[in-house]
């Protein structure tokens, strides 16, 4: 009762309206904790129904229907305190893990599964860290992928709605252009970090945990996650989803303060490549019109930081800032009429940035961008969101 008069409270005073029955987030079944007017992981506000399950497991005896490829293998775990919830779960060995095919990557799918589809929503923890995504194919060949990542050794949730999935830049064979929910023909989850887009030897996944996994009928988030001032880009307090890393020896989200309560941390002792973080900002709801891109940087060593926005059209825009010292985080608040059209990959469809159709956005080491090793530095992103447009 203590607890829920605390909550209610704090409600009041954030100017938050819902009922003290309403407070149990959606999806995760989980109380909302003190402090937050989103629910960790989805972004929606506790009222918020939740989409039915339209096929789950929950690992206890049953492995489910997923597939190993390219040499990876997957078991029933039910060694004690493995689980997530329950005695049991889907491990997943990436270890023996091998790119023969470049349309054969590491991965564990679940092949034909009932449709209509809206979001996929599960556990996941690895011990060493993770560099993931979700892939999801239709009939006719068509791929679609979104970004997460684990953190070392903890349980993190992702929920990703299929719709806020982007295209792959090959899709040419989509009769429409975007993913029908009827018409998905396979689910996998595979490991980015050693397709060679990651980097460093040490990126590819080793053992990955997954429980209680959930397909759903509907999309779980009706909007973009709201954050004062703007809209999040898989705000780190709420979610580990939409960011993973490129490059670097090791690549966590870490508990910050009450000003930045997660952190993105990417170290890279023995890069040679490029290095750096990537986002999908559909997976946090619809896309929007935004004017300005804003997040918090800071890095070991002096470093300029490229800031790269891709269409979903193929057209990319970038510009650049400099982080000042490595003890105190720096704000950047970026225009978005400042990104300058790139001359090797132009748009071709107006010439003119739409931030509504922004899929991907990369904050890179520039230095590595130009083949010059950053070696010894650690890059830390807090806070993006972007700031929309008026009306």
């Amino acid at each position: 009762m203590r607890t829920a008069l605390i909550v209610a409270c704090l409600c009041v005073a954030l100017g938050i309206a819902y009922s003290q029955a309403g407070s149990v987030c959606a999806v995760t079944g989980a109380e909302l904790p003190p402090g937050l007017s989103v629910c960790p992981y989805t972004g929606v506000a506790p009222a918020q129904a939740a989409p039915q399950p339209l096929l789950s497991w929950t690992f206890e005896t049953d492995p489910g229907s997923f597939t190993g490829v390219a040499g990876v293998t997957t078991q029933l775990c039910t060694t004690p305190g493995s689980a997530k919830d329950g005695s049991g779960c889907l491990l997943a060995d990436f270890s023996e893990a091998k790119v023969a095919k470049p349309d054969e990557p590491p991965c564990i799918a679940l092949m034909g599964p009932p449709t209509p589809v809206g979001a996929v929503a599960f556990w996941a923890k690895s011990p060493e860290g993770a560099r993931l995504a979700l892939l999801v194919s239709e009939a006719d060949g068509s791929l679609y992928w979104g970004l997460f990542a684990l953190p070392r050794d903890r349980w993190q949730r992702i929920v990703m709605d299929l719709p806020a999935l982007s295209p792959s830049t090959d899709n040419h064979t989509d009769e429409n252009g975007h993913l029908d929910l009827d018409q998905v023909a396979a689910i996998a989850i595979l490991d980015f970090g050693a397709l060679g887009f990651a980097g460093a030897p040490s990126a590819a996944a080793k053992r990955v945990y997954i429980d209680d996994f959930e397909l759903l009928t509907d999309p779980v988030r009706k909007a973009p996650y709201r954050l004062l001032g703007g809209f999040g880009l898989g705000e780190f307090a709420v979610s580990a989803v939409g960011w993973t890393a490129i490059g670097g020896d090791s690549f966590d989200i870490a508990p910050g303060d009450d000003t930045r309560p997660w952190i993105a941390r990417l170290t890279y002792q023995r890069t040679t490549g490029v290095t750096g973080v990537v986002a999908a900002p559909g997976l946090f709801g619809d896309k929007v019109r935004w004017t300005a891109l804003q997040f918090d940087a800071r890095t070991d060593l002096p470093a300029t930081l490229g800031v790269l926005l891709v269409e979903d059209t193929g057209g990319e825009y970038a510009t650049a800032v400099q982080p000042q010292t490595s003890s105190e985080w720096q704000t950047f608040i970026l225009d978005a009429r400042n990104f300058g059209q790139s001359e090797d990959k132009p748009d071709n469809d107006n010439g003119v940035l739409d931030t509504d159709k922004v899929n991907t956005i990369l904050i890179l080491d520039f230095a590595s961008v130009q083949g010059q090793a950053g070696w010894g530095n650690t890059l830390e992103i807090a806070r993006p969101i972007v700031v929309p447009s008026a009306g």
